[in-house]
């Protein structure tokens, strides 16, 4: 699953070459984005890609009431197109969720992992999403991040990862025409990743600094003058 991920890119001036946007993207850089919170979200119009904050985790159509008592921050993409949660957003709502890194915690000790593109700064997951109901003028839309069997290349981590689409994948995506999208659902990599131990401070929402990214590693005591 993915159940936390960054959003803090060096430039935001790529993202408007790279996806058409009239403008950079209004948001903030975030270490340690966590479900319920604003997601960083590009999806299709009638004037092209825009760029629009969503919450993390669909609330499907069926969900009636003010807070949502059922959220979905996951789909699995084998299953998707087909669960009455989300077969709705399959068919007609798909969008690319735009992140720099996204968090995975062992499944031996628990430590936490931040993974990222090799040679990428920001990278997309293949998402879905749902407007907001109860108001649909000014409410927040919902989304979700599609999730496969993991690669064998990460599959020590966590056995699920999220779905990574490379730029020639974007396009075929997000217009739901194309009849099931021929996502394969063979779990491999859209491109080379990078991995690295980071703070368990992630595991707090509240954490949400450069200091989630340093290692949970005791920093030696600095050798004496007379030392041997």
């Amino acid at each position: 699953m993915c159940g936390r991920f960054q959003f803090a890119p060096k430039g935001k001036a790529i993202l408007v070459d790279e996806f058409g946007l009239p403008e950079e993207p209004d948001f903030p850089d975030r270490i340690n984005l966590a479900p319920t919170q604003d997601a960083p979200v590009v999806l299709s119009g009638e004037q092209g890609l825009h760029f629009l904050p969503m919450r993390w985790g669909l609330v499907p159509q069926w969900s009636k009431g003010g807070l949502p008592a059922v959220s979905f921050i996951n789909a699995r993409v084998e299953s998707a197109s087909s669960k009455a949660s989300f077969h709705h957003a399959w068919k007609h709502r798909r969008c690319l969720i735009l992140t720099t890194g996204y968090y995975e915690w062992s499944i031996k000790g628990g430590a936490p992992s931040l993974i990222q593109a090799d040679s990428r700064d920001v990278f997309c997951f293949a998402g879905l999403w749902e407007p907001n109901l109860e108001d649909p003028i000014n409410g927040k839309p919902s989304c979700t991040i599609l999730t496969s069997n993991a690669a064998s290349e990460i599959e020590d981590i966590h056995h699920r990862m999220p779905v990574m689409l490379n730029p020639q994948q974007y396009e075929e995506w997000l217009f739901s025409g194309v009849p099931g999208f021929g996502l394969d659902l063979e779990p491999k990599l859209a491109f080379p990743l990078t991995y690295q131990f980071v703070s368990k401070r992630l595991n707090k929402v509240a954490h949400d600094d450069p200091a989630c990214l340093l290692p949970d590693v005791p920093i030696p005591p600095a050798p004496g003058l007379f030392d041997e």
